[in-house]
């Protein structure tokens, strides 16, 4: 689609690649060669990943009641995410963000579309424990 024709769009977003310098470790829009920057969804599982494995080492197992206790245990901090959680239900609470779309002016460099607006807790942005309802869950 393009700046021109998103201009001003807003939306919510999980990830920004560009958010800060932690966002996309070793990646610059200048020094990648013009490869495509991650988006929410690869970073995403990145972390997923790197979480899982963080685990793993963690509770010294494989075994998985002992990786998903450990996996709820660890506070998640990554490119992905700054300081988030894994609730009972399996729900990563994250904050979210308010992007906006740059004009093709207020673009400085390749894959430089999004300011933020603002960031949305996830406490404020994912439904309470309580209202959800899983049956992994006992109230």
């Amino acid at each position: 689609m393009g700046l021109e024709l998103a201009q001003g769009l807003s939306f919510i977003a999980g990830f920004y690649w560009d958010r800060d310098e932690k966002s996309a470790p070793g990646q610059s829009a200048s020094s990648n060669g013009g490869a495509a920057m991650p988006t929410m969804s690869q970073a995403g599982v990145y972390s997923a990943v790197r979480h899982y494995l963080k685990s793993v080492d963690a509770a010294t197992t494989t075994s998985g009641t002992e990786v998903a206790n450990a996996m709820r245990s660890i506070p998640v901090t990554d490119m992905f995410t700054k300081s988030a959680t894994l609730r009972p239900d399996g729900r990563l609470v994250h904050d979210m963000l308010l992007v906006e779309v740059k004009s093709p002016g207020e673009s400085r460099y390749p894959w430089d579309y999004y300011k933020i607006r603002s960031i949305l807790p996830g406490s404020d942005a994912f439904r309470p424990l309580a209202d959800g309802g899983c049956p992994l869950v006992r109230t």
